[in-house]
């Protein structure tokens, strides 16, 4: 076989593999597009919650699970928080914080004060611990505004950036599976807290 038409069964070899390689990619990219569509706004949120800066309290094992994001002078969140502990401490329930900052001015730092204790839970129990529901100021020692760790800084407004597009409406704002998988939105939950944590499934 001659050179030259070697090459050209070459060339038209290499259109059609990348032809191939287009259209699958194509392909994907609709199927995705599909599939993202097909998910319902819970979904979504659930999605884009797990991406933002979180930490995690009770034990991974726990039946009941649910993204919390909350601020540490919110008023609601300190009730929710001391009516939600016996369910951690039990072992029954696990809570990812996700934590904003819009109350007061120093919530930031004090975000900030509650990511930089040895554990972050702690910090959090120190917040709620010494909380005055009088003046809705957590109790944690905020860090001074100029001396918040650039990457809590960076962390902070990605959450915040979360927040404000995710139409949630204030703290505290929950997001969940229930236990028949179907994601879930709310804030704080009317009735009896026993039957709400009972209504709780796993993250995924």
């Amino acid at each position: 076989m001659r050179i030259n038409k070697i090459l050209a069964l070459m060339a038209i070899g290499s259109v059609c593999l990348f032809s191939s390689y287009a259209a699958t990619a194509v392909t994907s990219e609709k199927a995705e597009a599909i599939t993202s569509a097909q998910k319902s706004p819970e979904d979504r949120l659930l999605s884009e919650v797990s991406q933002t800066k979180w930490f995690s309290e009770g034990q991974i094992t726990a039946t009941h699970q649910l993204y919390m994001v909350a601020e540490p002078n919110c008023s609601v969140c300190h009730i929710l928080y001391d009516k939600l502990k016996p369910y951690v401490k039990s072992g029954q329930l696990l809570i990812r914080w996700v934590m904003v900052a819009f109350i007061r001015e120093d919530s930031a730092g004090k975000v900030a004060a509650i990511w930089s204790a040895q554990n972050p839970v702690n910090g959090l129990a120190e917040d709620e611990a010494g909380f005055d529901m009088a003046r809705e100021s957590g109790g944690i020692k905020p860090i001074a505004a100029n001396k918040i760790p650039f990457k809590q800084m960076i962390a902070l407004k990605g959450n915040m950036i979360f927040f404000q597009n995710s139409g949630l409406t204030g703290t505290p704002s929950l997001i969940y599976r229930d236990k028949q998988g179907k994601s879930q939105v709310g804030s704080f939950p009317q009735g009896d807290i026993q039957s709400f944590v009972n209504h709780l499934g796993k993250l995924p």
